[in-house]
């Protein structure tokens, strides 16, 4: 299923399908639905939903009359891991988006940066009073 929503395009045959989700085994219920995840090359992630005739997923087809149908769901990053987290295994959660701390705290990263930046952090430490950890936590905090 291709859709352009807000001037941009979702498409199920170019994007990786990240895992399904059915909300019933019967497949003849009428309230029966299938959600599935996918992440377009952009990063962005979507939901493609299909139901029956009373799902979410219906489509009015008169008065009074229902039928089913499909919609695309553009997802934000947090969503996405919130929908995974909730309907997939943890195996697809993890291959998706890595395995979670067990616990909040710190994490040792190793960056190398050029000598020109690692000077302007040291002339900002010095001014500053803080470390340098908490001058790059600072700096990460307020771009990501």
């Amino acid at each position: 299923m291709k859709k352009i929503i807000n001037n941009r395009m979702y498409d199920t045959d170019t994007a990786t399908h990240i895992g399904e989700w059915e909300n019933m085994a019967d497949i003849r219920n009428f309230r029966h639905f299938t959600e599935t995840l996918y992440r377009k090359r952009t990063g962005e992630y979507f939901i493609h939903g299909v139901g029956n005739a009373d799902s979410k997923y219906a489509v009015s087809a008169g008065q009074n009359q229902w039928t089913g149908g499909a919609k695309i769901i553009p997802l934000t990053y947090e969503s996405a891991r919130k929908w995974t987290e909730e309907n997939l295994e943890v195996a697809e959660y993890i291959a998706e988006f890595g395995e979670p701390a067990e616990e909040e705290g710190t994490q040792s990263v190793t960056v190398h940066i050029p000598s020109g930046l690692h000077n302007a952090l040291k002339k900002k430490q010095a001014e500053t009073g803080k470390s340098m950890t908490q001058l790059v936590i600072e700096s990460l905090e307020s771009t990501l």
